[in-house]
């Protein structure tokens, strides 16, 4: 069973319902704390796609926060406005 993961902020309970399709718990939600997660069952590989119609701004702000924080984290293959993916090592 994978150990709890910390991490600052907040997300929907959506983080949560994901950990715990992994029988793992996030102490804190947020996307990077589930990127991490993820990481820790096996995950290789991290992608996020630009939404057709644009996110709203408070959408926007959050994907932009865990493209810095995969940045800072991980090897980042692609970087486009629309498309990040990193390799989760």
């Amino acid at each position: 069973m994978p150990a709890d993961v910390r991490c600052a902020g907040g997300l929907s309970a959506g983080c949560r319902r994901a950990a715990g399709e992994w029988g793992g718990r996030l102490v804190e939600e947020n996307a990077i704390a589930l990127v991490e997660m993820y990481r820790s069952q096996g995950a290789r590989y991290f992608a996020d796609l630009g939404l057709a119609d644009g996110p709203s701004e408070q959408i926007q702000a959050e994907r932009v926060a865990l493209h810095e924080a995969i940045r800072r984290r991980y090897k980042v293959i692609v970087d486009l406005p629309a498309i990040v993916l990193a390799e989760l090592q």
